[in-house]
C-alpha cells in the first residue's frame, strides 16, 4: 500500500501543478529510468511481484487522476505489462538525443511498441548546430544535426 499512496500523492501533485479544469487528455508523466529501477531498490530484486504492484499502483493513480504516462528507457518486461495498464500511452524508443547517439536505431523498438498500441516516441531534436550550455558539456558544433 506505501506505493499506492505514493503514486497517488504524485499524480494529485501532478494534477494540481498542470491545472484542475484544464482537459486531462494533455497531462502526461514521463516515468524515466525505468531500466535503473533494479539498481536503486534492492526490494525489486528480492520480491517477485513487487516491479508488478509497482507500475499497476502507478498506472491506477495516473488513471485516477486523469494522467497519462510515458515509459523512458523501459525494458520489454515494463512495455509488456503496460497492456494491461490503459493509462500508459507511449513508450520512448531512443535513448537521450546528444552529439554522438545514433538516433536512427529506434525502428525495431518502434515497432515492438506499436505493435502492443502504444504511440513509440522519440527523445527530442537539438535544432541548431551550436548549443551552449547544453548538460554534455559540449559547447562545440554538432556536425550530426540539420
Amino acid at each position: 500500500m506505501l506505493y499506492a499512496s505514493l503514486w497517488s500523492f504524485k499524480a494529485s501533485r501532478l494534477r494540481s501543478v498542470l491545472g484542475q479544469n484544464e482537459p486531462t487528455k494533455d497531462k502526461m508523466n514521463s516515468q524515466d529510468w525505468l531500466n535503473k529501477q533494479p539498481d536503486w531498490s534492492r526490494a525489486l530484486l528480492s520480491d517477485l511481484f513487487l516491479g508488478r504492484r509497482w507500475l499497476m499502483q502507478m498506472g491506477e493513480a495516473a488513471e485516477k487522476f486523469g494522467i497519462s504516462i510515458q515509459y523512458s528507457t523501459s525494458y520489454s518486461r515494463h512495455i509488456l505489462q503496460s497492456v494491461v495498464i490503459p493509462s500508459v500511452t507511449q513508450a520512448r524508443v531512443s535513448s537521450d538525443y546528444r552529439p554522438g547517439n545514433d538516433q536512427s536505431k529506434s525502428g525495431i523498438t518502434a515497432m515492438f511498441v506499436d505493435a502492443l498500441n502504444l504511440v513509440p516516441s522519440k527523445d527530442t531534436f537539438w535544432s541548431t548546430g551550436n548549443q551552449p550550455g547544453n548538460p554534455y558539456h559540449q559547447d562545440s558544433w554538432n556536425d550530426a544535426s540539420p
